[in-house]
Parts: C-alpha cells; structure tokens; sequence
C-alpha cells in the first residue's frame, strides 16, 4: 500500500464502496438525484439494477440504461470499483505514479496509463 496514505481514508473507501454495485449505486444516485428518465418511453421510474448486464431496466417498458454511458468509466475494461479505487488514490495523491497505482491495483502499467490520463483530465 502507497504509505503515504492515511489507513482511515482507505478504510472509509472500503466500507463506502465495497463492490460494484455500491459504486453502481453511487453513479446512480449522483447522476439522476430525481430518478433515471428512460430514453425510449421518457418516463422518470424506479428502474431495477440488473447485476449480469450492469444496467438499470425501466420499470414501464423495459429498457436497459448504462448508468457509466458518458463518463470515465463506460467501456473501461475494469470492474467498476476498480475505476473507483483508482479514483479515490488520485485524489489522495495528486502526485502518485502510474506505476504506484499500477501496483496498488495489481494491474499492469499499461493498462493504468490511460485511465490515469482521463481521470487526471477531469480532476483538474
């Protein structure tokens, strides 16, 4: 672990978002804060998470919504949270390293460096 980061924080991290679909929720919530708005009836509903797809169906007709379509994370080829950690670690450390978050993750290099350049893009 990158030592220059408080446990609390990382803690606090992991009780908040312990797997995907509490960072789902998160996007969700944060994104549509009046309810999701179908793109195919126009109607504001509940919708119901489908964990397989990682998609939100609307209860009226039908339609699946991509909550990450139009953000970072649509088609990052990581789980979610992942995406999120790797989020929270930039914030953390401004400075940190694509190689340090490379091994914080446990993923490769190359695989970091372009997700640190969109997030450091929309950080700023």
């Amino acid at each position: 672990m990158i030592t220059s980061m408080r446990s609390d924080t990382v803690e606090s991290f992991n009780k908040d978002f312990p797997d995907d679909e509490s960072c789902m929720r998160w996007i969700v919530t944060n994104r549509f804060p009046n309810g999701i708005p179908c793109e195919k009836c126009g109607k504001i509903t509940e919708h119901h998470y489908f964990k397989d797809f990682k998609t939100y169906q609307c209860d009226i007709c039908g339609t699946h919504l991509h909550p990450t379509m139009g953000t970072i994370y649509h088609k990052g080829g990581l789980p979610i949270r992942q995406w999120f950690f790797l989020v929270f670690l930039v914030a953390e450390n401004q400075k940190i390293t694509d190689q340090e978050a490379a091994d914080e993750l446990n993923i490769p290099v190359t695989h970091i460096k372009p997700m640190m350049e969109k997030i450091k893009k929309h950080l700023v």
